[in-house]
């Protein structure tokens, strides 16, 4: 009974020890989590700024290059000249073009590097070339920043490492999603009124909630304590006709007892009738630990599954604790925002989860391309006098070879033959 006892003991003890980290584990993950949705929220906050100083810059850049641009160059033959020449820049005279008369013009070109216009002559003397510098009429254009530029075509540039909240179309830049992004933050509906929370005395300062228990982990650890205290009771009701076992097997033999002390949790007396049947009975000692839920009422044993009658590490009971914590859960709001954050982390595991299947995918393909080459042969043919070896990817053949001059052996699939006679003479 000893043994069994302390068991019990042990087995509850352990129980409670599985309680009290289940509690660590629970506000240690609450933590962790916290620090991952201010990262990911500072991260979204930063690249919105970043997209919206982008699209103003570009809209900037654009304007001034807009306005820098050349409409048209042209060159016009003077009236009372067939060998002047006018050039006019968005309709504007920038300069003269004269050509003598003893020269034709044969070519005309724009060399781009160098900002001239050349016009190649013929002469009687040999080709002319005549440059005209229009540098201070032409710009060029160099795509900055999230810009390019293609065939005098500017177009806006996205990068590859920025969010989907930026799209580039046909109509111009603009910001999508952000909307839908901030309604998952915090939906109106679920939020208490200016009105609402006046009228109930609620805090109108923010107050940081995330240390707190949310009622789905308190629902989740009420279930496993219903679990835990169904466990022990099954126990308690094992021992308990273990104990009545015991005492059977006691009664059917001469017995003694050291009173007044309790063994392995059981204080046994003994009470002796000279004319009658000696009595022995046993009080089961309870501990006095804050922690102990078992229960003796009028001598019957019971696992408390009363949140009033479980006592934490700092003395409160556990419906004192959670009534607490209620009412910290009611004063600082609901847990719309930390339940969002939830699902946003649970997405990211999972795509985690994924990238790491894919990994796992690539691995495997490249074993199996290692196992292949371990079995390709290492093996080079050596050719001798009479055999010819050949190595391919994952076979080795060999073939016989014949002399070339007059042979009377022959190969065929059937092998090797001779084919002739031999005479052996008259004996």
């Amino acid at each position: 009974m000893t043994d069994e006892v302390a068991r019990a003991k042990a087995k509850e003890t352990e129980l409670s020890n599985k309680v009290n980290s289940l509690d660590s584990d629970y506000k240690a993950a609450d933590t962790q989590l916290q620090s991952t949705i201010d990262v990911l929220t500072t991260g979204l906050t930063n690249e919105f700024n970043r997209a919206t100083e982008a699209e103003n810059k570009i809209k900037s850049d654009l304007t001034v290059e807009i306005n820098k641009k050349v409409a048209s160059v042209t060159i016009e033959k003077n009236s009372t000249s067939d060998l002047q020449y006018t050039l006019y820049v968005d309709g504007k005279p920038s300069g003269e073009v004269n050509i003598p008369k003893d020269q034709l013009l044969t070519n005309v070109e724009y060399l781009a590097g160098e900002k001239i216009i050349r016009f190649t002559f013929e002469t009687t003397s040999g080709v002319s070339v005549t440059d005209v510098n229009v540098a201070d009429l032409v710009d060029t254009y160099i795509a900055g920043d999230g810009l390019t530029l293609v065939d005098n075509k500017f177009s806006v540039k996205k990068s590859d490492g920025s969010q989907s909240y930026l799209e580039v179309t046909a109509d111009g830049v603009k910001v999508v999603g952000v909307d839908e992004a901030l309604a998952l933050k915090a939906n109106a509906a679920d939020v208490y009124t200016k009105d609402e929370i006046e009228a109930k005395g609620y805090l109108t300062e923010h107050q940081d909630v995330s240390s707190f228990v949310t009622k789905d982990e308190l629902a989740e650890v009420k279930i496993k304590v219903n679990t835990n205290t169904s466990a022990v009771t099954d126990e308690v009701t094992r021992a308990k006709a273990k104990e009545i076992e015991l005492l059977d097997t006691i009664r059917d033999n001469e017995w003694g007892v050291q009173e007044g002390q309790h063994l392995g949790g059981i204080i046994l007396n003994k009470e002796v009738n000279k004319g009658g049947t000696d009595i022995l009975s046993a009080t089961v000692v309870l501990s006095e630990m804050a922690s102990n839920a078992l229960i003796n009422d009028k001598g019957s044993l019971y696992v408390s599954n009363q949140a009033k009658d479980y006592n934490l590490a700092d003395g409160k009971t556990v419906q004192l604790a959670i009534e607490e914590l209620q009412k910290k859960v009611d004063d600082g709001g609901d847990n719309t925002e930390l339940n969002n954050r939830l699902t946003e982390c649970e997405s990211q595991v999972t795509e985690l989860v994924s990238n790491d299947n894919k990994q796992d995918a690539k691995l495997t393909s490249l074993e199996t391309d290692v196992e292949n080459l371990k079995k390709k042969p290492s093996l080079k043919a050596a050719n001798t006098n009479s055999v010819a070896m050949a190595v391919n990817e994952d076979t080795i053949t060999s073939e016989i070879k014949l002399a070339s001059v007059d042979n009377l052996i022959r190969v065929n699939e059937d092998g090797l033959s001779f084919d002739g006679s031999i005479d052996y003479g008259t004996y």
